[in-house]
């Protein structure tokens, strides 16, 4: 079992950067994981806040030592959005991928993603993988997309440890295909939220109606832009959902 050095919090500003503020430590190393009841300063994706209810949701930091080039980083991002997916797929919750890194049910998001690498001569030596699941939650603030919970997609109340516990035995299998050169780029394509579906984007603070095909094994999003009738490619940074 690869993931079995935990350091549980009461709370925490970020799961996160408590982790890597251990980065002179000898405990940080692959298989820690930090997991806290809540989080006074939640952050997400382009420095977007979490919100998550003390104890009712996963909010979980692991560490793991991929040592693969820079080139192939979002292979870490796929692997972990296909290891919530998992999750959720036993449970009989059908999710989907908001690229680059969000779970969406039903147009809802349920989880994120923010991971945090670091390199050493073009080579990530480590990789710090926050997730934020939401789990028996009920009453989430205004986003957009809006947020939902597996208690509100299921009407069912679940325990935290356990479900904690499987998605690291998932993530576990996933990581160790990783390491001997497994592929999953078609599953994460195939799982795309809004693949081939007509939806307005932003881009350059220009709006545009477009329809996702596919992203690339470097994470570059390919859109077919309806208005120029073409296709058009985007990194993380440079495209917005309008919801």
């Amino acid at each position: 079992m690869l993931f079995n050095n935990n350091i549980h919090l009461d709370s925490i500003s970020s799961t996160n950067n408590f982790l890597l503020s251990l980065r002179k430590n000898n405990i940080f190393s692959e298989g820690l994981y930090v997991t806290t009841d809540f989080q006074e300063n939640g952050k997400g994706q382009m420095n977007n806040s979490w919100e998550s209810e003390k104890k009712n949701n996963l909010l979980i930091s692991i560490l793991i030592e991929p040592k693969i080039s820079i080139n192939n980083i979002f292979d870490i991002n796929r692997f972990v959005c296909l290891s919530i997916f998992d999750l959720l797929k036993l449970y009989d919750i059908n999710a989907l991928i908001k690229w680059p890194n969000d779970i969406i049910i039903n147009n809802r998001k349920i989880a994120g993603i923010l991971i945090e690498n670091i390199f050493s001569n073009n080579i990530i030596s480590h990789s710090v993988i926050g997730i934020g699941l939401n789990i028996n939650q009920a009453k989430f603030l205004q986003y957009s997309p809006p947020a939902t919970s597996m208690f509100l997609e299921l009407i069912n109340n679940f325990h935290t440890h356990q479900i904690k516990q499987q998605l690291l035995d998932i993530i576990e299998v996933r990581y160790k295909k990783l390491k001997i050169g497994y592929s999953d780029l078609n599953e994460y394509n195939n799982n795309l939220y809004l693949l081939e579906k007509s939806f307005r984007f932003m881009s350059n603070n220009k709006q545009f109606y477009g329809r996702i095909k596919t992203t690339l094994d470097n994470g570059t999003l390919v859109i077919y832009d309806e208005s120029n009738g073409v296709e058009r490619e985007f990194l993380n940074s440079e495209l917005k959902y309008i919801f």
